[in-house]
């Protein structure tokens, strides 16, 4: 771990970069482009397009070191791909160093959220005003783009991302495509079902930890007693006609035609008879509420005790998605059209984990005559490690870092704001 710093990293993302821009044949638009010497390169233009970060775009430009006129930068971006930097950012995860976990399993959680743009009305993505969406109703017209995202919670890392895609349809991609040491991943309501449990259950690397409706979902579930409890369930599920389950003892479960034909509602991609069995856990919280946790996890290495203490940990992918919109700047996007803003996207979430596993080098030393605890101020490490990525700052970001520094406050509790978050509406910003 004490060899990951600043120079190594950025060196790994600079790796990445370039290993990606050597088959800038697979992600450009027309087999013309970047054939003829320009200075706005591939790797110039991914780099420009990391550097980003909240300001006018022909301001950005001169951050960049580049005297291009924002015309020419517009012109240059639209002939890459979006697909470019999702393989810059699947080639510098690669080589970060990992952290902690529990009990020998990696802990990551797994969520979706939305990015907002300015509104174009011929968009796909596009929402019009005064649609009501789990956070309110629009008042202004916006383009919208769902991210699902696989978070490592100790090392602080962004594993896997999908772009539009339902929660299911991309918690599928990813928990089939996962590969690496051992992990758990944290889910909350939204991810329950037994096909995304049995996804899980197919891929040996994976164990889930899902909380689930008390009653209403799962009908083995509803019929437990309200009171804390830890014991393990099974359900036999096929596919079959209602009226053969009913019969021979099986859950009906609807699953794809067997000849073929379209359906409404498939919730089932696997065999046609599958015996499922997992744990259930319900505990009470400190409000009084009821919580019940599905788990594949052995009873005698994770008691409900740390069960409990697991889910609390999923937490920290909604953190991260907070700094990932305004630490990192997401929600100051310098795009209109959907695949340019796809480019920012992917471009914020590599961003990331360059900051974070620089920050995450970085040890507060801790005083035992002050009243708190200190730990680092993620705003200004963000700015610091963007300063260096583009050169503009010389010394070593862990030499600065360190002394930028927030107490910590535990116990503290705030009420949750839900309020419809509109595009950042700046012309000058819209390419």
């Amino acid at each position: 771990m004490a060899s990951y710093n600043s120079a190594k990293i950025t060196e790994k993302l600079n790796n990445a970069i370039d290993e990606a821009c050597r088959r800038i044949d697979e992600f450009k638009r027309s087999p013309q482009d970047f054939t003829r010497s320009r200075s706005l390169t591939p790797e110039k233009m991914v780099r420009i397009i990391l550097g980003l970060h909240g300001q006018r775009l022909d301001k950005e430009m001169v951050l960049a070191g580049t005297d291009v006129s924002t015309s020419a930068f517009v012109q240059r971006r639209d002939k890459i791909k979006p697909a470019l930097f999702e393989c810059v950012l699947n080639e510098f995860y690669k080589g970060l160093p990992m952290a902690g976990g529990v009990n020998g399993y990696r802990v990551l959680a797994i969520d979706g959220t939305v990015v907002t743009s300015v509104g174009v009305e011929d968009s796909p993505n596009y929402v019009p005003s005064g649609k009501t969406t789990k956070k309110g109703t629009l008042q202004k017209g916006t383009n919208q783009r769902t991210m699902t995202a696989l978070f490592d919670i100790f090392a602080k890392q962004y594993v896997d991302v999908v772009a539009d895609k339902s929660e299911n349809y991309a918690a599928k991609d990813i928990f089939k495509r996962f590969s690496g040491p051992m992990a758990i991943v944290l889910a909350d309501r939204g991810y329950q079902g037994y096909n995304l449990m049995e996804y899980v259950n197919k891929n040996p690397n994976l164990e889930y930890l899902i909380r689930v409706p008390n009653v209403g979902y799962f009908s083995e579930i509803s019929r437990l007693p309200m009171k804390n409890l830890d014991i393990d369930l099974e359900v036999r599920l096929s596919t079959k006609s209602q009226r053969y389950c009913d019969i021979y003892g099986w859950k009906h479960i609807e699953g794809p035609s067997p000849f073929g034909k379209p359906k409404k509602d498939v919730r089932w991609d696997h065999e046609e008879f599958c015996i499922m069995r997992y744990r259930a856990v319900r505990f009470m919280l400190k409000n009084g509420k009821w919580e019940t946790i599905v788990t594949s996890l052995p009873r005698g290495k994770f008691p409900p005790s740390l069960i409990k203490k697991l889910y609390g940990m999923r937490w920290g992918i909604e953190t991260s998605f907070r700094e990932l919109k305004y630490d990192i700047g997401m929600v100051h996007l310098h795009a209109k059209k959907d695949d340019s803003v796809l480019q920012e996207i992917y471009a914020a979430f590599i961003m990331y984990n360059y900051c974070m596993a620089i920050t995450m080098q970085v040890k507060i030393q801790q005083n035992p005559d002050n009243k708190h605890k200190y730990k680092t101020d993620i705003a200004m490490a963000v700015f610091i490690c963007m300063d260096y990525f583009r050169g503009t700052g010389k010394a070593p970001p862990e030499t600065q870092i360190v002394r930028y520094r927030q107490p910590v406050r535990p116990g503290r509790s705030d009420e949750r704001k839900i309020i419809p978050k509109g595009a950042v509406f700046f012309l000058y910003r819209a390419a």
